[in-house]
C-alpha cells in the first residue's frame, strides 16, 4: 500500500483515529481529520501539534469532490450509508476502517474473534497463553487497543490478536485473519444493524476474505455458526462441550484436543459459568491451530480470573459476596450470568433502553434467583417483562446505590449480589467500564459496615 504524498481523510479524532495518523504520517501520508460535530479549541491545537489540518462539513466535501483525497479512514462509529461515505464511493475514494489499515499493513499473524458476548475475555484470554509460551502477542481492536499503534512494530514471528465488533467488521473489504473464530450471534446493536439479517452479516464478514491456508474455529453445537462455517475458504476446526471433535472438546473432567491429547483438567480453571467454558474451548483451539504449547495453555488458564466488569468479584461483605457484570449490556449476556450460580441470587439490571427484547431473560431466570433490583430508563419495560414471563419477586430502585443498598438489605450469608445489566450504559454512563467502576465503588463504601 502506497503512503507517501496521498491524501488521508479520517473520519473522527478519538483514540483510533490519532492512532492511524501516526500510523500514516510515519510513513509519509497526509492527514486530515473531519468529524461530524466541532472540533474543540483543545482539539485543534492537539491537531497542530500533529502536524495535521482539520476540515468542517463542506471541506471535507471539496477535498473529496477535487479529487485531492486518495482515502477516507473511517471510525466504527461511522455507518457505511452515512452520507459521507456515500459521497466518497460516488467519487473513487477508497474506504477503509483503522482496522484494516493496520492489518494490510502488518506482518504479523493475525487473529479475528468476534462474538456477541464472550470476545473480550476470549482475546484476552488468548493472548496472554501467547505471551505465556514467550512469545510477542498484542490484544488489539475492540478491547481498546488500536492495530495500528503496533502494525509497523511487530514482526512475522508475533501475533495480533484482534476483538472485532460488528461495526468493524460491517466495514471490511479485505480483513482475512489466519484463524477466525465467531463465538455466538445473539440479538445486539439492532439500532444499528436495523434487521437480525444484516447483524448476522457483518458478523460472517470475518470469514469473507479468508484463504484456504487459514482456519475458522466453530462451535460445533451452534447451528448458526455452524451454517456460517460453510462460506470460508480455509479450514473449519470444531470445538465441543459433549463430544469429541476436531478441536477442543471435553471428557469427563478433562479438557483435551483432537485425538484424546490432554490439555488441562476443567476442574483448574477459575472462570465461572457454562459460558466461560465454551469460550475456554474456543481459545485452546486458537492456540493449538496457532502452535502454542500444552504447558503455557494449562499454566495460563490455571491462572486467569476473568476480566474487569465481566462476572467479577468485587468483595464480600458479611459473608455476601458481590459480583460487578457490567459488560453484560445485552440479556443474553445476563442469562449467562445468572446461571453461572447456585447460591441463592439477587440480581440488579438495567439501564439504557434500545429497544432489547427482555422476554428471553426473565424465561431463563433460575430458581435461586430471588429478587430482581431494576434501575435505570428501561426499568418499566423489565418490569413488565418479568411481570409477563417470570416468577420472581421485582423492586425498582431510584438509582444503582439504591439498588446496591435493597440487595444488601435482603442478602443473607452465603448469597450472591449480582451486577448485571443486561442493557447499555448510555442512559448515565459514558461506558460500561464507568458504569461498573460506580458500582464497585458503591459496594466498597459499605464493605464493612453492618447492615
Amino acid at each position: 500500500m502506497e503512503f507517501r504524498k496521498k491524501t488521508f481523510l479520517i473520519v473522527g479524532f478519538g483514540i483510533s483515529a490519532k492512532s492511524a495518523c501516526d500510523f500514516i504520517m510515519a510513513k509519509g501520508g497526509i492527514v486530515y481529520f473531519t468529524k461530524n460535530t466541532a472540533f474543540q479549541a483543545s482539539e485543534v491545537e492537539e491537531i497542530r501539534n500533529l502536524k495535521c489540518e482539520y476540515l468542517d462539513f463542506e471541506g471535507q466535501n471539496k477535498l473529496i469532490l477535487q479529487g485531492k483525497a486518495d482515502y477516507l479512514v473511517v471510525s466504527p462509529a461511522v455507518p457505511l450509508n452515512s452520507e459521507l461515505c456515500k459521497l466518497a464511493r460516488a467519487n473513487k475514494v477508497e474506504i477503509m476502517s483503522e482496522v484494516e489499515l493496520g492489518t494490510m499493513n502488518t506482518k504479523a499473524t493475525i487473529v479475528g474473534i468476534t462474538g456477541t458476548n464472550g470476545k473480550t475475555t476470549a482475546t484476552t484470554l488468548l493472548d496472554a497463553i501467547i505471551r505465556g509460551d514467550n512469545k510477542v502477542s498484542k490484544a488489539v481492536g475492540n478491547i481498546g487497543v488500536p492495530i495500528t499503534k503496533y502494525a509497523n512494530i511487530l514482526t512475522q514471528d508475533d501475533f495480533a490478536v484482534m476483538e472485532l465488533s460488528s461495526f468493524q467488521l460491517e466495514e471490511t473489504t479485505s480483513l482475512k485473519p489466519h484463524v477466525a473464530c465467531i463465538l455466538n450471534i445473539t440479538p445486539d446493536h439492532l439500532d444499528r444493524h436495523k434487521t437480525m439479517e444484516n447483524y448476522i452479516e457483518a458478523k460472517s464478514n470475518i470469514i469473507k476474505y479468508q484463504r484456504s491456508n487459514d482456519y475458522f474455529v466453530c462451535n460445533l453445537h451452534d447451528e448458526l455458526i455452524c451454517e456460517i462455517a460453510k462460506k470460508t475458504k480455509g479450514k473449519v476446526v470444531y470445538f465441543s462441550h459433549l463430544q469429541k471433535t476436531s478441536g477442543a472438546y471435553i471428557d469427563g473432567e478433562n479438557i483435551c484436543y483432537n485425538n484424546d491429547e490432554f490439555i488441562v483438567s476443567v476442574n483448574s480453571i477459575n472462570l465461572r459459568g457454562a459460558h466461560n467454558l465454551q469460550n475456554v474451548l474456543a481459545v485452546i483451539t486458537m492456540a493449538k491451530i496457532l502452535g502454542i504449547s500444552n504447558v503455557a495453555i494449562a499454566k495460563t488458564l490455571q491462572a486467569f480470573t476473568g476480566i474487569e466488569h465481566r462476572l467479577k468479584l468485587v468483595s464480600v461483605i458479611d459473608e455476601v459476596s458481590y459480583f460487578n457484570d457490567s459488560k453484560a449490556t445485552n440479556p443474553d449476556s445476563t442469562v449467562m450470568a445468572v446461571n453461572s450460580f447456585k447460591e441463592d441470587l439477587y440480581l440488579i439490571m438495567g439501564g439504557m433502553d434500545s429497544d432489547l427484547d427482555y422476554s428471553k431473560l426473565v424465561k431463563n431466570f433460575p430458581k435461586n434467583l430471588q429478587r430482581v433490583f431494576v434501575v435505570g430508563e428501561n426499568s418499566e419495560k423489565i418490569v413488565k417483562a418479568i411481570g409477563k414471563y417470570g416468577a420472581v419477586r421485582v423492586t425498582r430502585a431510584s438509582t444503582l446505590r439504591e439498588g446496591v443498598l435493597l440487595a444488601r438489605y435482603f442478602a443473607k450469608s452465603g448469597d450472591v449480589v449480582l451486577f448485571s445489566p443486561a442493557s447499555k450504559s448510555f442512559d448515565k454512563y459514558k461506558n460500561f467500564e464507568q458504569r461498573g467502576t460506580h458500582f464497585v465503588s458503591i459496594v466498597e463504601s459499605i464493605n464493612g459496615k453492618r447492615k
